[in-house]
């Protein structure tokens, strides 16, 4: 275009020098060039505007469905996920009844089955599918390891003859290989003083959960004390009392004080008592752990036997004479 502005002006000014036309012509002839120059140069930038906005619009549509691709992929990979770990969940819930069974060679097999099938599920590929994955597995490889823990402290105990569940044992009474298997198996040694003697014995406890030693051991020598005496106990190690017995179709309960409940927690306390009155009536006693504790423990709303007087209160209880035990632990 611009080539054949340039040749119209080239023959035209040899026309006019040609044909000697007017200044006047010549002026009208530039502007009518000045013109087509303006005209030349408003289409070319309207050329080039609508050709970049077909490129912008072109580029804006690829975008779109470069990003609506990439939200397909990933609400399928997030769908797929969810999936998963639906499966995985699925699982857990299947194995999940065998975590919580007691320890047994058959439980092993089983669990190490499930573990097995875990590793070969498909599609484990996504980041935020491993970790679940993971935990899982983690928690059923525990399992089994704790189990086979067990079963082979149960191996040993049946060669050495002891009971790894009975949770109080004389350590006078103990060989030494059975005092090592005792501490793998979460024993401790304590040292306590047991119903009718005045001196302090070596024991190795295993106490319940958030138990002291001192008041898992009272709480057992109590029992295999009443059972000695062929009375069916009770030490249920919840809200009830420590230890129930029944004498002469009477019910009995025993409540173990250590002073650590009175004194950190005194609302509860004074719910357990009257829970302890309203079921049991006057056939309820509390025995403490330290005689020290006496003073802060009077009440008349409750009967208190010291120590010493253990035996003689169950051998009233059953209405046998007193012992000959007389001295004040």
């Amino acid at each position: 275009m611009l080539m054949c502005i340039v040749v119209i002006a080239l023959a035209g000014y040899k026309y006019f020098i040609d044909k000697q036309i007017t200044t006047q012509e010549i002026i009208y002839f530039g502007i009518l060039l000045i013109v087509i120059l303006l005209a030349y140069l408003l289409l070319y930038f309207l050329t080039r505007r609508l050709m970049q906005y077909q490129q912008d619009k072109d580029l804006k549509n690829i975008e779109e469905r470069n990003r609506n691709k990439k939200e397909r992929l990933k609400q399928k990979e997030k769908e797929s996920s969810a999936q998963l770990i639906k499966t995985l969940n699925d699982k857990y819930r299947e194995i999940e009844p065998y975590l919580l069974q007691e320890p047994s060679l058959q439980k092993s097999k089983i669990l190490e089955k499930h573990l097995d099938n875990l590793f070969q599920m498909d599609g484990l590929i996504y980041e935020n599918f491993a970790e679940e994955h993971q935990k899982i597995a983690t928690r059923i490889l525990e399992e089994i390891n704790k189990t086979k823990a067990h079963l082979q402290r149960e191996k040993e105990a049946q060669k050495i003859q002891i009971d790894l569940t009975k949770g109080v044992y004389k350590e006078s009474e103990l060989k030494l290989e059975q005092i090592e298997l005792l501490k793998k198996h979460g024993y401790i040694r304590s040292r306590h003083v047991p119903l009718g003697q005045s001196g302090p014995v070596n024991y190795y406890l295993k106490p319940r959960h958030n138990e002291s030693t001192i008041h898992f051991f009272m709480t057992m020598n109590i029992k295999e004390f009443l059972e000695s005496k062929g009375i069916q106990v009770e030490s249920p190690n919840s809200r009830d009392a420590d230890i129930i017995f029944t004498i002469n179709e009477q019910t009995w309960a025993i409540e173990i004080e250590t002073g650590s409940v009175k004194k950190k927690k005194p609302e509860e306390f004074k719910q357990k008592i009257a829970q302890l009155n309203r079921k049991y009536g006057n056939n309820w006693f509390i025995i403490l752990t330290d005689r020290n504790l006496m003073k802060s423990y009077y009440s008349s709303k409750y009967n208190i036997v010291k120590k010493s007087q253990i035996i003689d209160k169950i051998n009233e209880i059953l209405g046998l004479p007193k012992s000959d035990y007389l001295s004040d632990n």
